[in-house]
């Protein structure tokens, strides 16, 4: 038996510790959502202020001179054409990293293409075939642009051609298009290019390129901005990435935010651990006596009085509480052997006697000094829980639930007992001897 409780109590340590940690873990996981909704909030305000739109351009000269723009701005900033003022690499698996194909086939030549920021670009659009797979690459050069004090103005599309065949040929060496990010650090000689799958996935991209949001994942958007907090796993960083969506009648703003796996992961860890040892040091005691309890079944009045008085069924009189040594022997007894329960207000041929009592304070009292008669006579300290079953609104049955000891004998005055039948005996010096 001491095995068996040893066993169900680590698993009940073990499951309440991980159904805490869960919760702690869930409070910390809604308060991280919280704040960082809070702090996105804050920075798709920001970039609000800085760009001003209207149906066909946008002004985006303060927010390009803006200081605190890599920290506090938004990371993608569409227009509600489609056209992206800004795109970022770190986020790039989320729903919106994806780019028009039709707008990057109409430069299938270099080709100047002004944009509704007042950029002017010369952009070339060429695609190769990738393990099975096309991919677009459109290359650009900023001919007029706020964030350079000069323009260019010499034909630059022979450079662009030269510099897309030398781009092809690298990339036909790569053999996997995750690695491009990497490949194209400081490599291309263009001012800005993205690469795009065949699906319109944006694979790279990089430094201001002109590109539009497909129409399919615009509709999205506004579906998405019915609900501005969504959530969505990024498998290139394996961390969970929180997104929240703002918009004006011009602009669509959307901030993101990484929220570290590994860290939750040892937080719950930590979590475990600490309540678990919590647990084994504070409560140990009361989840020991529960499962001890939960051995003895549980049996009603009913059952009792159709089975009669047993090894673990016992009946006293509402008399017995005036001389309690008999029911403190049958307390002894059965936590000595197998545990069980007594029935106060039964007599031993099954006819109901219940106890009487004017209030629940009387009550109170009565079960009071039973419990007090069992820790000062019985040593050590049985496990009993009391119960009360009412017949009427005065009138009540005491059931007292006996656990069976697992690591150590009752005695009752110095004197142990033991169940055998329905009859409660002293155990002889043979028996104890056994035991032991």
């Amino acid at each position: 038996m001491k095995k068996r409780i040893y066993k169900k109590l680590i698993i009940n340590e073990i499951v309440f510790s991980l159904l805490i940690s869960l919760v702690l873990i869930a409070a910390v996981l809604l308060i991280t959502i919280y704040k960082t909704n809070r702090d996105l909030i804050q920075r798709n305000l920001y970039t609000f202020s800085l760009i001003e739109c209207n149906e066909t351009k946008c002004d985006i000269e303060k927010w390009v001179n803006d200081m605190n723009k890599d920290s506090l701005s938004a990371d993608f900033i569409i227009h509600k054409n489609g056209f992206f003022i800004d795109l970022t690499n770190e986020f790039i698996e989320s729903p919106f990293s994806y780019s028009d194909i039709k707008f990057l086939k109409e430069f299938d030549q270099p080709k100047i293409y002004k944009s509704i920021t007042s950029e002017e670009w010369l952009l070339y659009t060429d695609s190769i075939i990738i393990n099975g797979k096309k991919y677009y690459i459109m290359l650009g050069i900023a001919l007029k642009v706020p964030w350079r004090l000069f323009e260019v103005k010499e034909d630059l599309s022979d450079l662009l051609k030269k510099e897309m065949e030398n781009v092809k040929s690298k990339l036909l060496y790569s053999y996997k298009i995750q690695n491009i990010p990497q490949f194209f650090k400081g490599e291309i000689k263009s001012d800005a290019f993205q690469i795009v799958r065949e699906d319109e996935k944006i694979m790279n991209w990089g430094w201001g390129i002109p590109a539009f949001l497909p129409q399919y994942y615009l509709e999205k958007i506004d579906k998405y901005n019915r609900f501005p907090f969504h959530i969505y796993f990024d498998k290139t960083s394996n961390n969970i990435v929180l997104l929240r969506i703002d918009k004006n009648p011009y602009l669509y703003v959307i901030s993101a935010a990484e929220v570290n796996i590994a860290y939750l992961v040892f937080l719950t860890i930590a979590f475990i651990f600490i309540i678990f040892l919590f647990i084994n040091i504070f409560f140990k005691r009361k989840l020991i006596r529960k499962l001890i309890l939960e051995e003895v079944p549980d049996i009603s009045i009913e059952e009792a009085i159709k089975k009669g008085e047993n090894e673990i069924i016992e009946f006293k009189s509402k008399d017995s509480l005036n001389f309690p040594d008999t029911i403190l022997k049958s307390i002894t007894s059965m936590a000595n052997t197998y545990g069980g329960i007594i029935f106060i207000g039964i007599k031993d041929n099954g006819e109901l006697e219940p106890i009487s009592f004017e209030n629940l304070e009387e009550l109170d009292l009565i079960k009071k000094k039973l419990t007090n008669a069992i820790k000062t006579s019985i040593t050590p300290i049985p496990i009993v829980r009391i119960s009360e079953h009412f017949l009427s609104s005065n009138k009540v049955i005491l059931k007292l639930k006996i656990g069976r000891s697992y690591d150590s004998l009752f005695s009752l005055n110095g004197i142990f007992y033991r169940r055998l039948g329905s009859s409660d005996i002293p155990m002889d010096f043979f028996y104890l001897r056994n035991i032991i």
